[in-house]
């Protein structure tokens, strides 16, 4: 299992934490025995010790007596995906779907707040 650099990777076989250790003269790549079979790898970043970020998934079948190499790559900000898979990933920058549009709905809503004091304002200095 390989990461990109540029933060703490955190990773998990089947909802249990494994510890991410480089294999001697492998670079980034930790060895994660496991048993034949499927199995499902979650990777993520963490951000101040304790903020994920990054989350990504994927189910593979492991041959009996053979290995799968795995690939997960960090996002560059932390509102976009991790990127996992069977070959070397590219670190993604596209933010999710619901970062945009959440960001969209808090302009809309200070676009509203601010119309609607200053009209309020506006119907005070009329009444006055």
């Amino acid at each position: 299992m390989s990461g990109a650099s540029g933060g703490q990777v955190r990773c998990r076989v089947d909802g249990h934490e494994v510890q991410l250790l480089p294999s001697v003269g492998s670079g980034s790549s930790t060895l994660v025995p496991v048993a034949p079979g499927r199995h499902t790898i979650g990777c993520y970043g963490i951000y101040q010790l304790v903020a994920r970020y990054g989350e990504a998934e994927l189910v593979v079948d492991v041959p009996p007596g053979g290995q799968v190499d795995v690939h997960y790559a960090l996002p560059r900000t932390s509102e976009a995906k991790g990127m996992i898979g069977l070959v070397p990933q590219q670190r993604s920058a596209t933010p999710h779907a619901r970062t945009v549009l959440t960001n969209v709905a808090m302009a809309v809503v200070v676009v509203l707040v601010c119309g609607g004091g200053a009209a309020l304002w506006q119907l005070l200095q009329d009444r006055a």
